[in-house]
């Protein structure tokens, strides 16, 4: 029946999604709670919100109006601010900007061939040598991408990891204090 009574009370606060505080908590008891319940709904949050931020960087709407619409996500102010969110839209922005820099490299492969095109039919030997400067540009422009993305790829896992890392550690210590909780209602 012990174990029971304790499921119960497990049950209770994962379904109202916060750890109650009673009136007869010690002090520090009840900072620590009001702490646990802080840290939950802001995981909480992390999970709900990620997929809203995913999407607002796929899409294509203007740097001004994506900002003020991940500040509407996150929190403007400090008290509504999520730290998890936060450090999240660097791995977004990340994304983002390896999107664009892959539809640059597209773009200029496109050009690139375009070019070659132009320089096997050109007669002129001006042509010729314009041509082929600018295919030395585009061909450094697109190794230079070519670097970035990578670069920023392992950017993105890393700091993917760091952060599915924090929520895992962040989960184990909240069940962690749930469950030092329950054992001191016992």
């Amino acid at each position: 029946m012990k174990w029971l009574r304790g499921f119960n009370s497990f049950k209770e606060d994962v379904d109202v999604n916060k750890i109650s505080i009673d009136d007869s908590d010690a002090v520090d008891v009840k900072a620590s709670k009001t702490s646990m319940n802080d840290l939950k709904s802001q995981v909480d949050e992390f999970k709900a919100k990620k997929s809203q931020i995913d999407s607002l960087f796929k899409s294509d709407m203007e740097k001004s109006k994506l900002d003020d619409e991940v500040a509407k996500v996150i929190g403007n102010s400090d008290e509504d601010h999520n730290p998890f969110l936060a450090n999240y839209i660097q791995v977004a922005n990340d994304k983002k900007r390896l999107e664009n820099l892959m539809d640059s490299v597209t773009s200029d492969n496109k050009s690139l061939q375009e070019n070659k095109s132009l320089l096997s039919m050109s007669d002129s030997n001006d042509q010729k040598t314009s041509l082929q400067e600018t295919i030395n540009i585009i061909s450094k422009r697109i190794s230079d991408s070519k670097i970035s993305i990578e670069v920023l790829k392992r950017s993105i896992i890393e700091n993917q990891k760091k952060i599915d890392d924090k929520m895992v550690s962040m989960e184990k210590e909240i069940l962690g204090n749930i469950n030092s909780i329950e054992d001191t209602r016992k």
